[in-house]
């Protein structure tokens, strides 16, 4: 979660493209196409190590981290490609084209405060708005294709990297990277413990008592080299009981699901008295032109008795065939 300064806080939004020189080409296309590949980035950064553009000046800012901590916290990060034909920017829809794509790219941040360069090894120079960006992105497309066009290539790359950069004061970077440490490693423990105690459960056919699971989750995070304390390790125990009983009932949903599909429903003949008597689940007598359930097997039972015996199990009462 993203602390409540971040409003405050310096931050610019950096957007770096340049031109991907690919070797492989489709010969067998019929017109050129320009494919943009885009990622956008939302990152924390601490003001120990970060430098900023204001204005058209730099401002370097350096403190002295208290510790050891990441480069980055990174926050959102995605991947979009696109394709466009490649006279969808040299005609005059060339602007709409841009715009159009940025609006797909769904960036959860406002583009502004924004530096542009046009190769990771150029220096950032300031722009003053979103349109200009727009052009930026547009002239550079441009470029490509009647550099590229020259060469008779049909395909043409282009790679567009947009980060938001928030700078934060070291002492909140800290509380942000140990907050997102704490997560990690609760996200690690579960992973490591919660499987294996449910997969035991199951494999050994009952529920372990409090005191079980809480030893054997205690073993399991020691050969892990995972150490918690009691209040943790109980509520670690908590959440393997409700896993495993909503594993428990999603199962015995599934099952009725499937086993329902394969029980008829027929009322009874008087054949079916003589021949099923009672119903071997109740023992009770079979009534004429009542209705009862029969499985593929061909076995008749009461349709209450048969239904809540499938809810346990999905196999024949008497012959053992399964009905998943």
């Amino acid at each position: 979660m993203a602390p409540s300064s971040v409003c405050n806080s310096d931050y610019h939004v950096n957007v770096s493209a340049w031109e991907i020189g690919d070797p492989i080409q489709d010969e067998t296309l019929s017109s050129s196409n320009l494919f943009i590949t885009s990622k956008i980035e939302l990152s924390y950064h601490s003001d120990a190590t970060s430098t900023i553009i204001t204005g058209h000046k730099r401002k370097s800012i350096f403190t002295t981290p208290t510790k050891l901590m990441p480069r980055k916290i990174t926050a959102h990060e995605t991947q979009h490609t696109f394709r466009f034909p490649c006279d969808s920017f040299t005609s005059t829809h060339g602007s709409k084209t841009i715009t159009s794509m940025v609006s797909d790219m769904n960036i959860p941040f406002l583009l502004e405060n924004i530096q542009w360069r046009q190769h990771v090894c150029e220096p950032w120079i300031v722009l003053e708005n979103r349109d200009e960006l727009l052009n930026k992105i547009l002239d550079l497309a441009l470029h490509a294709i009647e550099g590229f066009e020259k060469a008779s290539r049909k395909e043409f790359k282009l790679y567009i990297h947009i980060e938001k950069k928030i700078i934060l004061p070291q002492q909140e970077y800290e509380a942000m990277a140990n907050s997102r440490e704490d997560e990690e490693r609760a996200k690690r423990i579960k992973a490591a413990a919660i499987p294996e105690v449910i997969g035991y459960q199951f494999s050994s056919g009952r529920l372990l008592s409090r005191t079980e699971l809480l030893e054997r989750l205690s073993r399991i995070l020691k050969e892990k080299n995972e150490v918690v304390e009691l209040s943790s390790l109980a509520s670690l125990a908590d959440q393997v009981s409700q896993t495993f009983m909503r594993i428990q009932k999603r199962g015995r949903s599934s099952l009725a699901s499937s086993v329902t599909k394969a029980v008829e429903y027929v009322r009874v003949k008087g054949s079916d008295v003589e021949s099923m008597g009672r119903c071997s689940i109740c023992i009770q007598e079979v009534e004429l032109r009542s209705y009862v359930s029969r499985l593929p097997c061909s076995h008749m039972f009461h349709r209450d008795c048969i239904g809540e015996w499938l809810t346990t199990s999905h196999l024949c009462p008497l012959c053992r065939l399964s009905l998943d």
